[in-house]
């Protein structure tokens, strides 16, 4: 008599025999065998008839069939089967209900995400990230929302799967020269984990960071990025800028006023979010307006003077229009000239 795998082999396409084999193995004591491989079987041959029939048993008890579940994705990213690959990631990803299975979820999504990078496949590398992206998100709520008790070592466990997918996928772009792919991953990356693995986007081509949009761009905090990240997204945003060459932002100062864009000013501070806030009379001097500009297109703060008290209106610009990252450049200078001073008291 043929084995129960060799009648299961002979019937995937026929999902009525399917079924019946399906009900003669779950009245055996190794049904979970039998089921992972109906489950393969449906995935590897893009059967979807026996898959929807085998998915709802799966999933019944997830727990046994992660790794099967792990399998069975890359068996349909790799027939670029949109429509079963999706359908196998949203029944994972509605597992993430606690943390347990919040990390289980990120792990079988990793190779999934690195698979679909390096098969240069946008729309599959878009929906898996999504997921991810989700379920880190869903699981930073839990402390807070109660329910569940989350734990502190669950929480890491979630936010470190989420970045070795992000980063392998990443890995995986940048290493095949996929503008487009890294595009679509890279500013996520850098919205969730801004420090981490400078070395690695370093080596991402300026052509991927011009292929980010504004809309992106701006969602950055330029404040936790790296300096040469931030400075590359601020050339992102000039770049398109001076294509357009249109000024959006008016900026008085006495009897000046200067002309600017409004998205590369709110790159560093929300103070510029809203144009109303453009009225300061006569607090600031034309030259404290125009350092401002300058180091808003540049990303760096060019000391032209030798004094404190001409450092001390920029600070002051620093701390009203909330752009740290110029006003933690005017603080070093202050202290380079303090200390210079005081080098020249002690020789005297």
């Amino acid at each position: 008599m043929e084995s129960l795998i060799t009648r299961i082999d002979a019937a995937i396409g026929d999902s009525t025999e399917v079924r019946n084999l399906l009900m003669e193995a779950l009245a055996l004591k190794d049904a979970e065998k039998y089921v992972n491989h109906i489950f393969q079987q449906a995935a590897l041959h893009g059967d979807h008839a026996t898959y929807q029939l085998i998915l709802p048993e799966v999933f019944k008890h997830p727990r046994k069939y992660w790794l099967q579940v792990g399998r069975a994705i890359d068996s349909a990213f790799a027939r670029k089967d949109r429509a079963m690959a999706e359908d196998i990631v949203q029944m994972v990803i509605a597992q993430a209900k606690y943390p347990v299975k919040a990390m289980a979820v990120c792990g079988e999504l990793r190779e999934p995400l690195t698979a679909a990078c390096y098969t240069n496949d946008a729309t599959l590398v878009t929906l898996v990230l999504d997921h991810i992206v989700k379920t880190r998100e869903e699981t930073m709520k839990w402390p807070r929302q109660g329910g569940w008790p989350a734990t502190n070592m669950h929480i890491e466990s979630v936010h470190n799967i989420c970045q070795k997918s992000l980063l392998d996928g990443l890995t995986a772009a940048v290493g095949n020269k996929y503008d487009s792919i890294t595009a679509i991953i890279l500013p996520v990356f850098l919205e969730c984990f801004p420090k981490e693995s400078h070395d690695l986007i370093d080596e991402v081509p300026d052509s991927a960071f011009n292929s980010m949009s504004r809309a992106q761009c701006l969602k950055l905090d330029p404040q936790s990025q790296a300096d040469f990240v931030a400075k590359r997204i601020l050339q992102r945003l000039r770049r398109g800028n001076q294509e357009t060459e249109a000024f959006d932002l008016r900026l008085p100062a006495g009897e000046q006023v200067f002309e600017a864009h409004k998205d590369v000013l709110a790159y560093w501070s929300p103070y510029f979010a809203t144009p109303s806030k453009c009225d300061w009379g006569d607090e600031f001097s034309a030259a404290t307006i125009a350092a401002m500009i300058d180091f808003a297109y540049s990303g760096s703060f060019k000391r032209t003077t030798e004094t404190m008290d001409d450092l001390k209106p920029l600070a002051e610009a620093a701390r009203h229009f909330m752009i740290h990252r110029w006003g933690l450049e005017i603080s070093l200078s202050m202290l380079y000239l303090r200390s210079a001073e005081w080098k020249a008291d002690s020789s005297d």
